[in-house]
């Protein structure tokens, strides 16, 4: 985490079969109710959740699960209404030796920066 946004991203999580799925933390330190909509997307879909977040409240939400057997990985956006910190990790490694790994997460500047045409 590195503060407070209204739009998230994450470049990569995975759920693989052997019961490691990726979950993510969302925080709402603010005095405003948030809504908040994460979007997972993986080979060309994308599932959502959306929910509230009162002041002062967190969540936990994991990763969309594949069928048994079946290994899922892809980007996560996350929106909110109100500015709102995140914290994720995901499975890294094979059946053998599976860890754990902190996801990357950044504004995402396809909403922050502000584009207006020329002439």
């Amino acid at each position: 985490m590195i503060g407070l946004s209204t739009h998230w991203q994450s470049p990569y999580w995975e759920s693989v079969p052997w019961d490691w799925v990726a979950r993510v933390v969302v925080l709402n330190p603010g005095p405003f109710s948030a809504d908040v909509e994460l979007r997972w997307a993986f080979t060309g879909t994308v599932e959502e959740d959306s929910f509230s977040l009162g002041q002062d409240d967190s969540a936990e939400r994991i990763a969309p699960a594949g069928d048994p057997g079946e290994s899922r990985h892809g980007t996560l956006q996350i929106v909110s209404s109100h500015a709102v910190a995140v914290w994720g990790a995901t499975p890294l490694g094979s059946p053998n030796s599976m860890g754990w790994v902190n996801m990357t997460f950044a504004t995402d500047p396809a909403f922050t920066i502000d584009v207006k045409p020329v002439g």
